[in-house]
């Protein structure tokens, strides 16, 4: 079995030039690739846990 093609790509682009920030950003990326996975799966339940998990990240992102 394949593994699934995220729909968001990190790019260029979305750096802000400082690593730790860019380094978030890209593990948010990839939160939200699991969610648009596990809604492709059907399994629209399972996605409270990561919605939590971006909530919070995201929160601390901002509380940098």
């Amino acid at each position: 079995m394949s593994e699934p093609t995220p729909r968001v790509l990190w790019r260029q682009d979305f750096s802000v030039g400082v690593e730790s920030i860019d380094h978030e950003h890209r593990e948010l990326i990839g939160l939200i690739n699991q969610i648009f996975e596990r809604l492709d799966a059907d399994d629209p339940g399972a996605i409270g846990g990561e919605l939590g998990e971006i909530h919070a990240r995201i929160s601390a992102h901002f509380a940098l």
